[in-house]
């Protein structure tokens, strides 16, 4: 079985205590954790990073939401899809245009379940 890895954003090391919180629970807890580079811009990573299949594919849905698209001050974290090839050599990744938020998918065994902002 591979080893469970916790990709994390650039942005973690502006806050070296939690950091180094997160590197200790994760060695104790047997996870690999891996900082994810070009990252900084925005630190919710889970909000636009690939969702994984039960088949284990990755699917790159467009990161586009409507309340940094209107806001001048936060509009700078929107961000292209980042090239895993790199950092996941051996994955594929399915590319797809709908418009959703990592953040507000909730995977089971066998099912996702996307909810929206309230």
């Amino acid at each position: 079985m591979p080893t469970p890895t916790l990709f994390v954003s650039e942005a973690l090391r502006e806050f070296p205590d939690t950091a180094g919180a997160l590197s200790v629970a994760c060695r104790d807890a047997g996870v690999d954790l891996r900082v994810l580079p070009g990252t900084s811009r925005n630190p919710w990573v889970r909000d636009h990073l690939p969702v994984v299949r039960a088949d284990g594919t990755l699917v790159q849905f467009r990161y586009w939401p409507d309340y940094l698209v209107r806001s001048r001050k936060y509009r700078r974290m929107l961000v292209e899809p980042l090239d895993l090839g790199p950092v996941l050599p051996d994955r594929t990744v399915v590319h797809n245009e709908l418009i959703v938020d990592g953040g507000n998918v909730v995977l089971g065994k066998d099912f996702a379940v996307l909810t929206r902002k309230v």
